[in-house]
């Protein structure tokens, strides 16, 4: 017994260990996708990847129920029950937060950032604490745990198969990787790098890379950059540059021209009188020598190393984007290589760990049993889901503590709505965030959800505030009508968990027309 417990403990810590392993690396290198969207098979094999690792995460759950659950209806007092269940709650904690990242939970605003790899919403935190302290927990109690043979084969037979989904995941991982390092990042601007108006043009409503928020998308066409022009250069008549409309262009896939993290993400506000490079531009330079674009020029289409506000995007030094000077595609790629060989290393282990578990399984009888005394089952379980539910109110007791700031400051610009309709369907939607004047729910006093709402509330004043349209760039508030309406089109805002406890947000097709329509009047788009 004790020989197949260390073999099935080092199978299950290894086989986690590479599905966490894969998981990370997708979130420091979500760029890859399109940096290298022209190679060959790289979308295949990143799919593949990612649906057998999914499967196998399923599997390897499976497998630390097996264990959690006979631990936790094992007779102790009460500290020693508190123990004993804690396996078996931290992997639900797990299994809720998976959940909750399906739903659409969290994945709006920013709890915090990492140099260099981006923003770290709400859900990716929660899946990231609830992998390790779960896969500590499960480990634990595979290893010490008394526990009977057949739970101990059983264990082992599903943790053999998690093992070789994992192994399966782990080749179509390193394919990628081989694809990425043998392949030419994708230009931006100029040949094979177009946006999806045609020679680097900007049409009305594109989005330029699929993104599923509004930041840089480029709701009318403005002056286009013909593709293939030399070092990013402009081959406008004249040197002249195109006239800005003051709208961030956007080849970008996600936020900041980079995704990183799966949220949608409201408007940034920018600062105004500033230049910024035009498509292609080495170094974030710009590349003609022309008059400055009227009003407030920005980034045109695809500059990788530049952000709307200025800067290089998370994911890549100042001054370059892939084929420049910083190099920032060769960080991604090197990040991405590394996340293969750790997740090659630890699935290789946990694969033999698996096999040899396995192995040890078949030499021992099914009658062997840890423990002497089989326990009370239904007394067990009484006590276990009463543990469980003490857990919690202590849990959520504590975090009360931590502070969250609800406010509603004054509102210094009030709009004149086109119509009563338009202000219904806009506070409906809108206001609850972007604005001062929220309506804040019970739940917005009780922890975690006050964590969540507050977050979602002051992230989303900051990036557009529609009680202070003073103190907003010019060329934002020019665009804000059209911004506001891309994201309603493309379902992006509201965000899913606001949606989920406030039906009336829910718009119908005629309903988020006549919003839009009614934003562009009230607010001077066109």
């Amino acid at each position: 017994m004790p020989k197949l417990q260390s073999r099935l403990t080092i199978a299950l810590l290894f086989t986690m260990l590479a599905i966490i392993t894969f998981f990370v690396t997708a979130f420091i290198s979500g760029p890859i996708d399109f940096l290298y969207r022209n190679a060959a098979g790289l979308g295949s094999a990143r799919n593949i990847a990612e649906i057998v690792a999914l499967v196998a995460l399923v599997v390897l759950f499976i497998a630390g129920f097996i264990i959690t659950i006979p631990v936790a209806l094992q007779p102790a007092r009460l500290i020693g029950k508190i123990g004993k269940v804690l396996p078996a709650y931290l992997l639900l904690f797990a299994l809720v937060a998976i959940v909750s990242a399906l739903i659409g939970v969290g994945q709006v605003g920013n709890l915090f950032n990492i140099q260099g790899v981006g923003q770290v919403t709400f859900i990716a935190a929660w899946l990231g604490l609830a992998a390790i302290i779960s896969t500590i927990a499960v480990v634990i109690a595979a290893a010490r745990a008394p526990l009977s043979a057949s739970a101990l084969k059983s264990a082992a037979r599903i943790t053999v198969a998690g093992s070789a989904l994992t192994a399966v995941a782990t080749v179509a991982m390193l394919a990628s990787v081989v694809i990425v390092s043998t392949s030419t990042p994708a230009t931006f601007g100029g040949p094979g790098g177009n946006r999806s108006g045609g020679a680097g043009q900007t049409a009305t409503g594109q989005n330029g890379g699929n993104r599923p928020n509004g930041r840089g998308q480029s709701p009318e066409a403005t002056g286009e950059v013909p593709s293939g022009a030399p070092n990013g250069q402009k081959d406008t008549p004249s040197g002249q540059q195109p006239e800005a409309t003051g709208e961030p262009q956007g080849s970008a896939a996600g936020g900041n021209g980079i995704v990183l993290v799966s949220a949608p993400v409201q408007i940034r506000q920018q600062p105004e009188a500033t230049v910024e490079p035009q498509t292609g531009a080495p170094n974030g330079q710009n590349g003609g020598q022309g008059q400055r674009p009227e009003g407030t020029a920005e980034a045109q289409g695809g500059v990788p190393g530049r952000q709307n506000g200025g800067g290089a995007p998370e994911g890549f030094p100042p001054g370059g984007g892939p084929g420049g000077p910083g190099g920032g595609s060769g960080n991604i790629v090197g990040r991405y290589a590394i996340g293969g060989a750790l997740m090659t290393i630890f699935a290789v282990i946990g694969l033999i760990g698996g096999i040899s578990s396995l192995s040890a399984a078949r030499q021992v009888p099914t009658t062997a049993w840890a423990s002497p005394v089989l326990p009370n089952y239904p007394r067990e379980a009484g006590l276990a889901l009463v543990t469980g539910i003490g857990i919690t109110i202590v849990v959520l007791a504590v975090i009360q503590l931590v502070p969250v700031t609800r406010d509603n400051p004054p509102v210094k610009t009030p709009i004149n709505w086109d119509s009563e309709q338009t202000k219904t369907l806009v506070y409906n939607t809108c206001m609850d965030c972007h604005s001062n004047e929220t309506t804040w729910p019970w739940y917005a006093s009780i922890a975690p959800a006050s964590w969540l709402n507050t977050m979602h509330v002051h992230d989303a004043r900051a990036e557009m505030n529609l009680s202070d349209l003073d103190s907003m760039p010019a060329f934002q508030r020019r665009s804000l009508a059209n911004n506001m309406a891309n994201q309603i089109k493309s379902g992006s805002m509201p965000p899913k968990d606001y949606l989920l406890l406030h039906p009336d947000a829910r718009l119908t097709d005629a309903q988020k027309e006549e919003l839009i329509q009614g934003l562009q009047k009230s607010l001077g788009g066109s």
